[in-house]
């Protein structure tokens, strides 16, 4: 949510990664991979070293569905952090469908990790799953409002 043009806050205190839905047919019929890794950083810390792709076959669009593990982080809630709870490899032309579940506690707002440009305050804005703005963001949230 916007307080300024430039700064805003996380709207929720924590966030829990249900699952991470990719579909890609590609500009053409040559084959397209698609893969999500939720390796992080050191296996069971931010991911559980696991990997799930597929590639598409011509027609049949390239379609993975993938989960992270229970005992991982990014499977369990988690406050704003800069580890990085999954990684795409992706063509372009990907849609991407991030599944979460967000919780609120009794703590002060997080403020956004990169500032925004021409907000207007109260207003909640959404940005790329990246967290970058939408200028920057290779994966453009289809939300009415982007910042």
């Amino acid at each position: 949510m916007a307080t300024t043009p430039i700064v805003g806050y996380d709207l929720f205190d924590t966030v829990k990664v249900k699952a991470v839905e990719c579909w890609c047919q590609g500009v053409t019929n040559a084959p397209t991979t698609v893969t999500v890794d939720f390796s992080g950083g050191v296996t069971g810390a931010a991911g559980s070293g696991q990997q799930t792709s597929d590639t598409s076959m011509g027609i049949e669009p390239a379609h993975v569905l993938a989960r992270p593990t229970k005992a991982s982080a990014c499977g369990q809630w988690q406050g704003s952090s800069t580890l990085v709870a999954f990684t795409l490899i992706v063509p372009n032309e990907t849609v991407v469908d991030v599944v979460l579940t967000f919780r609120n506690c009794s703590v002060a707002p997080v403020l956004y990790q990169n500032a925004g440009a021409g907000m207007t305050a109260g207003q909640i804005y959404y940005r790329g799953i990246d967290g970058q703005s939408i200028a920057a963001t290779k994966f453009v949230p289809q939300a009415l409002e982007t910042a």
